[in-house]
């Protein structure tokens, strides 16, 4: 009994610990942009905002690299994310996947854990950010852009966008651009393992950042699917998670 009794104390233990590193994450992520100067960055005008993404992004390159970048209630979040993800695409070895906005390469691992031998490409506005993508992972192929401009000539099995569709400077556009890479069948994933509540968080206190919430609404995401021949075939919006998973039309 007292065996139990201690087990069971532990397991409390260690899940308030993760919740206080969770806590400490978000807490981070809010200060780093809050502190970020807007430089009279005007969202009219698109080549702008993009060298200001870009700017924010190499300036805090380090940090997410660092341990603080990642807290082990995220890698839980993202790990039953990558599972849900993977009932919908076929089993088979090799898949191409990109990852837009991958960053320093969070998700590698864990696509790597979920997927078969992945070919694993990533996009990113941050060229301080893939360097360090690259050093970590220099097997994985690595693109500096903006997806609107991506061009490859294999098309994709899986699309993912962690984190970061709040921030493009017009989700429908970049939602096409992502659609036109897919295979027949293919599919986008949009995800955020701190809830599409944060990234409004985000958006209201620096739009110059992140200008955009998560879609959650039926017509809203019906209205971003239309133009790209997606349909949705999955969606969790809770406290700490957002999920939406698209498939491109045959």
């Amino acid at each position: 009994m007292h065996k139990k009794v201690s087990s069971y104390h532990s397991l409390l233990d260690c899940e308030m610990q993760m919740k206080d590193e969770l806590t400490k994450h978000i807490a981070q992520v809010l200060t780093l942009q809050k502190n970020t100067p807007d430089q009279g960055i005007s969202l009219d005008s698109k080549t702008a905002f993009t060298h200001h993404q870009s700017a924010f992004f190499d300036a805090q390159a380090d940090w997410y690299v660092s341990q603080h970048a990642t807290p082990e209630e995220v890698k839980a979040i993202l790990t039953k994310m990558l599972s849900t993800i993977t009932d919908h695409l076929p089993h088979r070895p090799g898949q191409r996947v990109l990852d837009v906005g991958a960053g320093a390469g969070v998700l590698v691992p864990f696509l790597r854990a979920a997927l078969d031998r992945p070919a694993i490409h990533a996009i990113d506005l941050s060229a301080q950010q893939l360097a360090n993508l690259s050093s970590r992972y220099p097997d994985v192929s690595t693109h500096q852009g903006d997806i609107v401009d991506f061009t490859c000539e294999h098309a994709f099995d899986l699309i993912t966008c962690n984190a970061c569709f709040g921030n493009f400077y017009c989700q429908k556009t970049a939602l096409s651009a992502m659609a036109s890479l897919l295979k027949p069948e293919g599919v986008i994933a949009l995800m955020h393992p701190l809830g599409a509540g944060f990234v409004e968080q985000l958006h209201q206190q620096n739009p110059t950042i992140v200008p955009h919430g998560l879609p959650t609404a039926a017509q809203v995401i019906d209205a971003l699917c239309e133009p790209a021949h997606l349909t949705m075939r999955h969606l969790t919006n809770e406290a700490n998670v957002y999920l939406l998973i698209l498939k491109k039309s045959q």
